[in-house]
C-alpha cells in the first residue's frame, strides 16, 4: 500500500522545479512492413539533472497514420533494482493487472498505454492516431535510481497506407506531466518536436483496363489505360506474334502512339511509384494486317513514312486527302475543298514534321516525293497542289495502289 500511495504522490505536481530534462523520439533504421504495411520503429528517449519519478506524456502522429497495434517493447517491468533501472511502473494500468500483494510484473497487457476509455485518453492508444503513456519508477537507495539518460520505451507507428508523418510529443496535463522525487513538476523540452518520419508509398493498384483496337490496317494506333490511385508513372510493353514482351511506353501519361507491326500484337501496363510496380494488366490480342501490303509498289516508303493509313485511299495520289466525297447530289465528287484544307494545313512542312505525324500531314503528300531545292526542300509544296487542282472536283478513279486492300 505505501508503494501505491507514492505512485499517487508522484503524479500531484506542487510547483514547477527548475530542472534541464529532454524528452526525443528517435527513428530506429528504416522502414520495415508487417503485413504488407509499413511501420517505423520510433525510440522515446530521455535526458535530465534532476531524480525524474514520473512521466505523463501524450504522443500523436498525423496524416492518417497511426500509432502500431504492437505492444511498446524496451520498457522496465517492476522495480527499479540495479543492474535492471528505469521507469515501469504505470499508475493507470497498475490497478488493471497487478495485485499489490504478490505483484506479477510479466502480464503481457502491463504496458505504459493508458486505457483507451481513462478520462482525458478516450479513443486513443495503440491503432490509434495518438496515446497517452504514464510511466513511474519505484527504487529503494540511491544505486537502484534509474539512470539520468535513457530509454522509456520503443514503438511502431503504422503508415496505414498513407504518405509521411509527423510525430508529436507533449506532456499530458491530466495525468501530472514530468514530476521529479519532491512531487513537483518538470517542464521538457523536446529537442525532435515534431520527428518527421518518411514512409515509401505504396506500390500502386493494377491500372483497371487497357485498351486498343482489335484489329488494324496500319499499327498506328492509341493504346490507353486506366489511372492507378497513387501512380507516379506506367510502363507498357507489347509482344509480337508470341516473341516475348518488350518494354515501348515509359512515362506519366495515359496513352500513347503505338507502333504495332503487321502481326499479333499483345499489350501490358504496369503502375509504379517510389514504393514498388504493380502487376501487370494485360489486353486482348490485336491483329494488324497492312492496307500497303508487301505486293504494293512502294512500300518501304510507306513504312519509313509512319505507315499513313490515307495513302491506302485508292485516289489518294490524285488528290484524295480524306478519303471521303463531299457535296450534294448531282455534284458529288472525290476531290474539293476538304482536301485542300487538309493540303493547307500541310504547306511547305518538311518531310521530318510530316513523317512524325503522317496523319493528318502526309495525307496531302500526293505526289509522295520531296521537291524544292536545299535549303528549302519541302514535302508538302506545289507539285501536291498541282495533283489537287487536275483533279479538283473530279472523280478519279484509277487505283493508286494496284491490289490495294482497303477503299
Amino acid at each position: 500500500m505505501r508503494r501505491i500511495l507514492l505512485i499517487v504522490a508522484m503524479l500531484l505536481p506542487v510547483a514547477s522545479a527548475m530542472a534541464a530534462t529532454s524528452i526525443s523520439a528517435v527513428q530506429e533504421g528504416d522502414v520495415f512492413e508487417i503485413n504488407g504495411v509499413q511501420h517505423a520503429k520510433i525510440r522515446i528517449d530521455y535526458a535530465t539533472d534532476v531524480d525524474i519519478r514520473a512521466f505523463a506524456l501524450s504522443i500523436s502522429v498525423d496524416n492518417g497514420t497511426n500509432i502500431g497495434d504492437n505492444a511498446p517493447t524496451d520498457f522496465l517491468a517492476g522495480e527499479s533494482i540495479d543492474p535492471n533501472k528505469g521507469y515501469g511502473i504505470f499508475p493507470s494500468r497498475f490497478r488493471d493487472f497487478i495485485d499489490p500483494g504478490d505483484p506479477d510484473w510479466g502480464d503481457a497487457n502491463y504496458m505504459p498505454v493508458t486505457a483507451w476509455n481513462e478520462p482525458g485518453a478516450e479513443n486513443t492508444g495503440l491503432g490509434w492516431p495518438s496515446m497517452v503513456v504514464e510511466l513511474g519508477t519505484l527504487y529503494s537507495g540511491d544505486g537502484n535510481k534509474p539512470d539520468s539518460a535513457g530509454t522509456l520505451f520503443k514503438f511502431d507507428v503504422n503508415s496505414e497506407g498513407q504518405g509521411d508523418c509527423n510525430l508529436v510529443i507533449a506532456v499530458d496535463a491530466l495525468r501530472g506531466g514530468v514530476v521529479d522525487s519532491d512531487a513537483e513538476e518538470v517542464t521538457p523540452t523536446f529537442p525532435t518536436n515534431p520527428l518527421y518520419i518518411a514512409f515509401a508509398s505504396p506500390p500502386p493498384p493494377p491500372p483497371a483496363s487497357i485498351t486498343y483496337p482489335a484489329t488494324h490496317d496500319t499499327g498506328r494506333y492509341t493504346v490507353s489505360w486506366a489511372a492507378s490511385a497513387g501512380a507516379t508513372g506506367y510502363q507498357v510493353e507489347k509482344d509480337l506474334n508470341g516473341g516475348g514482351y518488350s518494354q515501348v511506353y515509359d512515362g506519366a501519361g495515359l496513352s500513347f502512339l503505338a507502333d504495332a507491326l503487321e502481326g499479333t500484337n499483345t499489350f501490358r501496363v504496369l503502375a509504379y511509384n517510389d514504393g514498388g510496380s504493380s502487376a501487370y494488366t494485360t489486353g486482348s490480342p490485336s491483329v494488324v494486317t497492312y492496307c500497303f501490303g508487301a505486293a504494293v509498289t512502294g512500300q518501304a516508303q510507306w513504312l519509313a513514312a509512319g505507315r499513313p493509313r490515307c495513302w491506302c485511299y485508292p485516289r489518294q495520289c490524285h488528290g484524295d486527302a480524306d478519303g471521303l466525297q463531299e457535296g450534294k447530289s448531282p455534284l458529288i465528287w472525290w476531290v474539293g475543298s476538304n482536301d485542300l484544307t487538309v493540303l493547307k494545313a500541310a504547306w511547305q512542312k518538311d518531310t521530318a514534321t510530316v513523317y512524325a505525324a503522317p496523319d493528318p500531314n502526309g495525307c496531302a503528300d500526293f505526289d509522295r516525293a520531296e521537291e524544292g531545292k536545299s535549303p528549302l526542300i519541302f514535302r508538302i509544296g506545289s507539285n501536291d497542289l498541282l495533283v489537287l487542282k487536275s483533279n479538283w472536283q473530279q472523280d478519279p478513279n484509277a487505283d493508286c495502289l494496284p491490289g490495294n486492300r482497303t477503299p
